[in-house]
């Protein structure tokens, strides 16, 4: 005779479904972590002497080295925001001098100068301190890129015509020649890396990168922080297929040797971690002769073998790695977002309303990046840890 099971009560299936339900791994991913501005600067309408109002269109940003503050540039005025968004003091450059026509323009680690660069019809670049006289220099091509060093005392210029130049503060030469010796380093590069017996003056790393990477778009270099590795990408842009991605190993001063080349396709790009142990490729590699542009990821190791790759929803646009953090930032449609290197979005910053061409600036630390729009008169910053 076979007897009948027991009845379990209520609150015991309760809690064995609790119990089951706790044993089974979770499948569900946690959603990205949405990012708002913690601030939004409006750029206040001036007025210009003689020239009724002025322009409150930003058409260019640049971060101090310190990361401390902000300097934005409009048709006849730069402003200094610090990173609270308390605007510190302006420069209406107009009143200076009505042919300045800026290009990009640098803040001083302490934000108390600026510096400002032509275009190919104004070959000159402007130091102006928060007080005190604004003085200029005559280039030798068009100025392309300007950054102060770390101590604030000297200030590089690179030109369109592959001249380098170092000036004081009063803009007095200190040192001009080719763009690719010009004399700088940043501090916790490897003193093997150093040019023999010239004095190197510091540099923020990223400021080295822009000086010496040269005008021209669709290309891009990456130094790791010890200086022993460099990342090279071009997007090529003459047809299919003839993109690249090259890591070096600098050996010595003279000696260089490539580690590794991959093809890619017209479309994309590469950065890399600071130590040079992960290199992120947005785009295809190894690409076919159809003129298409490929949307992945791929994350490559030191000796360019592929450890992961996923696809991308569209056309992506790599900003910057976070140190310590394993996370990358990449510029999509429709916002910035940041992936870790499995793949997983971790957060989001969507594009605000209205906006079309809404790009970001990192922070040298790449703890903050600025969001602006092409021809908008406000600027937001964005807390990224």
């Amino acid at each position: 005779m076979t007897r009948p099971l027991p009845s379990l009560s209520i609150s015991v299936v309760v809690a064995l479904v609790g119990w089951m339900a706790a044993a089974i791994p979770a499948v569900a991913t946690a959603q990205p972590r949405q990012i708002e501005p913690r601030w939004t600067f409006h750029v206040p309408d001036t007025t210009s002497s003689g020239a009724g109002a002025s322009s409150t269109d930003i058409t260019n940003v640049a971060w101090a080295p310190t990361g401390k503050c902000i300097a934005l540039a409009t048709s006849d005025t730069v402003f200094v925001v610090d990173t609270s968004g308390t605007l510190l003091w302006t420069w209406e450059f107009q009143r200076t001098n009505r042919l300045i026509r800026p290009g990009r323009i640098a803040a001083s680690p302490r934000c108390d100068a600026v510096a400002v660069v032509g275009d190919p019809d104004y070959k000159y670049v402007w130091i102006a301190p928060r007080r005190g006289a604004r003085v200029f220099f005559g280039t030798e091509g068009t100025p392309w890129a300007v950054a102060f060093s770390l101590d604030g005392q000297t200030i590089a210029v690179t030109t369109g015509a592959s001249k380098g130049y170092l000036l004081s503060r009063r803009a007095a030469m200190l040192w001009s020649g080719s763009d690719r010796e010009l004399p700088i380093r940043w501090p916790s590069k490897s003193a093997a890396q150093t040019s023999g017996g010239v004095h190197q003056t510091d540099f923020a790393r990223q400021d080295v990168q822009l000086l010496r990477q040269g005008p021209f778009s669709g290309s891009g270099s990456m130094y790791s922080t010890d200086g022993e590795w460099l990342l090279d990408w071009d997007a090529g842009g003459h047809g299919p297929g003839n993109g690249s991605v090259e890591l070096w190993r600098r050996e010595s001063p003279n000696r260089s040797p490539r580690v590794w080349f991959k093809e890619a396709d017209r479309c994309s790009e590469a950065i890399m971690t600071p130590d040079a142990q992960r290199i992120i490729v947005s785009g295809g590699l190894d690409p076919s002769n159809d003129d298409e542009c490929k949307f992945l990821f791929y994350v490559l190791d030191r000796d360019g073998t592929i450890v992961t790759s996923w696809p991308n929803e569209g056309l992506a646009h790599l900003l910057v790695t976070t140190p310590g953090q394993q996370v990358f930032i990449a510029q999509r449609d429709g916002g910035i977002s940041g992936l870790d290197l499995e793949g997983t979005t971790r957060w989001t910053i969507d594009t605000p309303p209205g906006y079309a061409r809404y790009t970001a600036i990192p922070s040298p630390d790449a703890t903050m990046l600025l969001g602006r729009e092409k021809h908008a008169a406000t600027i937001s910053l964005y807390d990224v840890k």
